[in-house]
């Protein structure tokens, strides 16, 4: 709301009579806005003294422009402030002529909020591919792990089917993330995804236990990643440490394999 003071203007003498002052006060008015794709908004100081206040349930306000809020009130699901500017804070007069100098000598006093939003699904999505490397490096240590206990043998070419089903999990999750959110995107492209190498291992192997063990192997990596993505200020603290952990555990657990085939030429 705008306050305006109120104006006054000399007595006038008409015929012997003398008219009383004109006295203009100011008035309060009210009306609704519907804003579709608004990412702020923002308010002029044009009163001699301009009073703002404004409340929201947008959990990431960000208050910009020349004036800040004199007090305001930050919760993790709303948000309210409160501005006070006088005439005195703009270097403009209080009224000027529209012909002389347009509405945009206000520009640079404009104050307000930025609805901003911290990490959207296509940060997200960026996010989890930084991580894919890993990943995929994990599900082929993982086939390989369970083929060193198998007779059968994976082909190379099994590898790289394994590799392009991890590749379509981004793009299942960010075809899907524009249609129904993150949250069921990411549900469903890692279930599809998990679904179908486990069962393909199982087919190779031969062994539905193995299906199941890589299973529950992409069911840990894809819960760790979704974790990681929703730590907005830790995702990269997390993402280094799980990375340590999973070569530390590939690291140990193979120490046994014999990689150079000395053991195989001994015997």
């Amino acid at each position: 709301m705008t306050s305006a003071t109120s104006l006054y203007t000399a007595p006038v003498t008409t015929s012997g009579a003398t008219l009383a002052p004109a006295t203009v006060s100011g008035f309060d008015f009210k009306f609704a806005l519907t804003f579709n794709g608004s990412s702020e908004l923002t308010f002029a100081p044009v009163a001699q003294e301009t009073t703002v206040s404004l409340s929201s349930d947008w959990a990431d306000p960000s208050f910009t422009g020349a004036f800040l809020p004199t007090d305001r009130s930050l919760e993790p699901t709303k948000f309210s402030a409160h501005w006070l500017v006088p005439h005195l804070a703009r270097s403009i007069p209080q009224a000027w002529s529209h012909f002389e100098q347009g509405l945009e000598r206000i520009d640079p006093y404009q104050f307000g909020v930025r609805f901003i939003v911290p990490v959207d699904f296509y940060q997200l999505v960026t996010r989890a591919a930084k991580y894919a490397m890993m990943f995929l490096a994990t599900a082929f240590m993982a086939v390989f792990l369970l083929e060193l206990g198998s007779a059968r043998h994976v082909h190379p070419v099994q590898y790289l089917f394994v590799g392009f089903a991890m590749i379509l999990f981004y793009i299942l999750l960010l075809s899907l993330a524009e249609q129904i959110g993150f949250l069921w995107s990411y549900l469903i492209a890692a279930i599809a995804t998990s679904g179908l190498i486990s069962l393909y291992v199982a087919r190779v192997q031969g062994s539905a236990v193995k299906g199941l063990a890589m299973l529950l192997v992409l069911s840990l990596l894809y819960g760790l990643l979704y974790l990681i993505l929703r730590l907005e200020d830790y995702a990269l603290l997390a993402g280094a440490v799980a990375g340590f952990v999973m070569l530390t555990i590939v690291m140990f657990s193979t120490l046994k394999v014999d990689w150079s085939g000395e053991k195989a030429r001994a015997g």
